[in-house]
């Protein structure tokens, strides 16, 4: 699993060594300064359309005329499972976000691609 703060990627940090990643302030990081963004993002929580699951998405854009937009989606108090709001994962990787459908996110970035 890859962990937020960088390091290296493995299952619980144990199992299966692949490496090391950049976290994802780095990885961010190096996106907007591809793009060429010198300014602050917008930050914005987003509605917490299930409060039972126990948690939440912020949204940070960076995005200017002329230029790609730039989205993180940050899922507090969620597991390693992918945002869904019908989709159920096994208990093991933790909480499923049901406040956004991470495929619609993910078609919206490609979908701007050239």
């Amino acid at each position: 699993m890859n962990p937020y703060a960088g390091g290296t990627v493995a299952l619980y940090g144990i199992w299966g060594n692949r490496g090391s990643v950049l976290s994802t302030q780095d990885t961010i990081a190096y996106w907007t300064d591809l793009a060429g963004y010198e300014g602050p993002p917008q930050n914005e929580a987003l509605v917490d359309r299930d409060p039972g699951d126990g948690s939440t998405v912020e949204r940070t854009r960076w995005h200017e005329p002329g230029r790609k937009e730039i989205v993180l989606y940050t899922i507090h108090g969620g597991g390693h499972t992918v945002p869904h709001p019908t989709g159920r994962f096994p208990r093991i990787l933790g909480t499923t976000n049901a406040d956004i459908v991470a495929a619609d996110e993910i078609w919206a970035f490609f979908d701007q691609a050239p």
